[in-house]
Protein backbone atom coordinates (compact mmCIF):
# COMPACT_ATOMS: atom_id res chain seq x y z
CA UNK A 1 0.00 0.00 0.00
CA UNK A 2 2.55 2.76 0.91
CA UNK A 3 4.64 1.66 -2.15
CA UNK A 4 1.30 2.83 -4.39
CA UNK A 5 1.01 5.79 -2.85
CA UNK A 6 4.52 6.52 -3.00
CA UNK A 7 4.78 6.13 -6.71
CA UNK A 8 1.63 8.80 -6.68
CA UNK A 9 3.48 11.32 -4.85
CA UNK A 10 6.40 10.92 -7.33
CA UNK A 11 4.48 10.86 -10.81
CA UNK A 12 2.52 13.98 -9.23
CA UNK A 13 5.71 15.73 -8.25
CA UNK A 14 6.96 15.27 -11.73
CA UNK A 15 3.97 16.24 -13.32
CA UNK A 16 3.60 19.70 -11.07
CA UNK A 17 7.36 20.17 -12.12
CA UNK A 18 6.85 19.64 -15.43
CA UNK A 19 3.53 21.65 -15.71
CA UNK A 20 5.40 24.58 -13.86
CA UNK A 21 7.85 24.50 -16.28
CA UNK A 22 5.48 24.42 -19.41
CA UNK A 23 3.35 27.65 -17.46
CA UNK A 24 6.73 29.49 -16.86
CA UNK A 25 7.45 29.09 -20.06
CA UNK A 26 4.67 30.20 -21.86
CA UNK A 27 4.46 33.17 -19.35
CA UNK A 28 7.87 34.32 -19.35
CA UNK A 29 7.63 34.92 -23.40
CA UNK A 30 5.08 37.84 -22.17
CA UNK A 31 7.67 40.52 -22.87
CA UNK A 32 4.50 43.19 -24.42
CA UNK A 33 3.07 43.48 -20.64
CA UNK A 34 6.64 44.48 -19.26
CA UNK A 35 7.21 47.26 -22.08
CA UNK A 36 3.73 48.73 -21.40
CA UNK A 37 2.95 48.38 -17.49
CA UNK A 38 3.96 51.63 -15.68
CA UNK A 39 2.82 50.14 -11.85
CA UNK A 40 4.81 50.01 -9.24
CA UNK A 41 3.64 46.85 -7.61
CA UNK A 42 1.81 44.75 -10.73
CA UNK A 43 1.15 41.33 -9.58
CA UNK A 44 1.28 40.35 -13.57
CA UNK A 45 4.90 41.75 -13.75
CA UNK A 46 5.96 40.03 -10.61
CA UNK A 47 4.85 36.60 -12.45
CA UNK A 48 6.56 37.09 -15.52
CA UNK A 49 9.90 37.85 -13.55
CA UNK A 50 9.33 34.72 -11.41
CA UNK A 51 8.69 32.95 -14.45
CA UNK A 52 11.54 34.16 -16.33
CA UNK A 53 13.56 33.03 -13.27
CA UNK A 54 12.31 29.21 -13.53
CA UNK A 55 13.19 29.08 -17.10
CA UNK A 56 16.78 30.41 -16.26
CA UNK A 57 17.42 28.33 -13.40
CA UNK A 58 15.53 24.82 -15.28
CA UNK A 59 18.51 25.76 -18.14
CA UNK A 60 21.63 26.69 -16.15
CA UNK A 61 20.32 23.15 -13.70
CA UNK A 62 20.36 21.43 -16.94
CA UNK A 63 23.75 23.14 -18.44
CA UNK A 64 25.37 21.48 -15.02
CA UNK A 65 24.05 18.56 -15.60
CA UNK A 66 25.74 17.78 -18.62
CA UNK A 67 28.38 19.20 -18.42
CA UNK A 68 29.05 17.37 -14.80
CA UNK A 69 28.06 13.72 -17.02
CA UNK A 70 30.91 14.63 -19.33
CA UNK A 71 33.32 15.71 -17.25
CA UNK A 72 32.60 12.21 -15.39
CA UNK A 73 32.45 10.35 -18.76
CA UNK A 74 35.65 11.92 -20.06
CA UNK A 75 37.47 11.19 -16.52
CA UNK A 76 36.36 7.90 -16.11
CA UNK A 77 37.69 6.98 -19.46
CA UNK A 78 41.33 8.84 -19.05
CA UNK A 79 42.85 6.60 -15.93
CA UNK A 80 41.95 2.85 -16.48
CA UNK A 81 43.92 0.91 -14.43
CA UNK A 82 44.04 -2.66 -13.97
CA UNK A 83 44.54 -4.44 -10.45
CA UNK A 84 46.84 -7.29 -10.50
CA UNK A 85 46.01 -9.14 -6.87
CA UNK A 86 49.41 -10.46 -5.92
CA UNK A 87 49.11 -13.80 -4.39
CA UNK A 88 51.41 -13.78 -1.33
CA UNK A 89 49.96 -17.78 0.00
CA UNK A 90 52.16 -20.07 1.18
CA UNK A 91 51.95 -21.95 -1.47
CA UNK A 92 52.09 -19.74 -4.25
CA UNK A 93 55.43 -18.71 -3.03
CA UNK A 94 56.63 -21.88 -2.76
CA UNK A 95 55.21 -22.49 -6.44
CA UNK A 96 57.44 -19.48 -7.27
CA UNK A 97 60.70 -20.70 -5.84
CA UNK A 98 60.20 -23.67 -7.48
CA UNK A 99 60.57 -22.23 -10.94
Amino acid sequence: MNKKILKAIKIAVIIFIIATLVFSLIVSQDEHHLETCHEDHCIYCAIIHIAQNIISLSIAFVVAVVIGVLIYFFLSRLNKEQIVFVQSSLVFQKVQLNE
